[in-house]
């Protein structure tokens, strides 16, 4: 029996930015103690793949964005705001939780804000470099806030904020990248990343520069997560221009994808650039030209500031463009190389970790004694 035990409502979803993280949080937490769980998402179908086998309560809460929705969907999401904060606290109350997590997505705002006004502990993780909506509104309510970016703290000038990191899962952390280009393959590999939902633009930006690079007789090998929408044509494409390529629709053992890359392309979600710079890969960043407030612009800038990556508009970045770029690095294996370097030095791979004690901790501090300090790590206590 591991010492001691504690309830933990996460709540968020929408993306694999945001559930990938929260389920590396609670695995974490596993690891310490006994860990009962209850997950408050959208169940969407990318949180309920996430989710499976899990063991964790499962709750879906029936709530809207409200920005990007037009004006009428707006007022639609804010007329049933109160409805979702009430149907929350129905579910705090019925699981009783030491501390409520938020890890983004307009989900977690109306489950925070319940969780502050039944006076529950509660605590939120911003993933990217400038926060969204979601996570300003909620950090109001947030006890404690957890950071993948030192930056990030500016946004929120009066609160508690911790910088961790970015929460990796267990089986990305396991890769092991030993390789550099030209150390014994002929093929150069090429790993193209979409998204947990694809990338119509970047997946047919990315297919054309492969088109170009192997109508050039280089030697390219391409793992291509394109999403469900995208899978068939691009199987199709890559098999009527005889490109030694593989579309997925989605990679579940992205530790091996990795693991066998000499290049990433892909967008620029923080949990995307935090798992590249844990296993130390150089990348092309093409962020998605619509995220909220730019915020992938400024997580691809930060990186490739840092000399780990390329950053590239996806607007102002034709395949012609793209090909070049990639091709510049073939021919520079030593640039690829401090690349790797860089992304390596940047990343956190204690993040789910440093942030489970973190909880442990300011849980127990709050509802047991608050005169007593646990060290991280070392947690014995019961909650209760």
């Amino acid at each position: 029996m591991k010492a001691g035990s504690i309830r933990v409502i996460i709540t968020g979803g929408g993306t694999g930015g945001h559930i990938f993280p929260g389920v590396a949080i609670i695995k974490a937490l596993e690891d310490i103690c006994d860990t009962e769980v209850l997950w408050i998402g959208t169940g969407r179908p990318i949180e309920m793949m996430a989710l499976e086998n899990t063991g964790w309560g499962h709750r879906i809460l029936n709530v809207k964005p409200i920005m990007g929705m037009g004006i009428s969907g707006t007022i639609i999401s804010l007329f049933n705001l109160p409805f979702n904060i009430l149907s929350s606290a129905r579910e705090i109350m019925r699981f009783n939780p030491h501390i409520v997590v938020g890890v983004g997505g307009y989900v977690a705002g109306p489950v925070i804000l319940a969780a502050k006004i039944l006076g529950k502990t509660t605590a939120i993780h911003e993933q990217n470099l400038k926060p969204g909506l979601s996570n300003r509104l909620s950090a109001r309510f947030s006890d404690i806030i957890f950071t993948s970016f030192n930056e990030t703290k500016d946004f929120f000038p009066d609160k508690n904020v911790i910088l961790t990191g970015n929460p990796i899962r267990k089986e990305i952390l396991a890769c092991n990248n030993t390789k550099f280009f030209g150390s014994g393959s002929d093929f150069f590999k090429i790993l193209v990343i979409g998204g947990s939902q694809g990338a119509t633009g970047l997946n047919r930006l990315a297919s054309s520069a492969m088109q170009i690079l192997s109508n050039s007789a280089i030697k390219i090998e391409v793992i291509h997560q394109s999403g469900k929408n995208d899978q068939k044509e691009l199987e199709e494409f890559y098999i009527k221009n005889n490109i030694n390529a593989r579309a997925h629709d989605f990679i579940t053992d992205m530790g091996s994808a990795y693991n066998c890359a000499d290049l990433v392309i892909c967008r620029a979600g923080a949990t995307t650039i935090s798992e590249i710079a844990a296993v130390g890969k150089p990348a092309i960043f093409i962020p998605f030209p619509h995220s909220t407030s730019g915020h992938q612009d400024e997580n691809a800038k930060k990186i490739q500031d840092a000399g780990a990556a390329l950053f590239f508009r996806q607007d102002e970045t034709g395949a012609v463009k793209l090909a070049s770029e990639i091709e510049s690095l073939i021919n520079q294996p030593e640039r690829l190389k401090n690349m790797s370097l860089r992304a390596r030095e940047l990343g956190k791979t204690n993040a789910a970790q440093d942030i489970a004690e973190n909880i442990i901790k300011i849980a127990n501090l709050n509802l047991v004694n608050k005169s007593e300090t646990i060290k991280p790590g070392n947690f014995t206590g019961q909650l209760i």
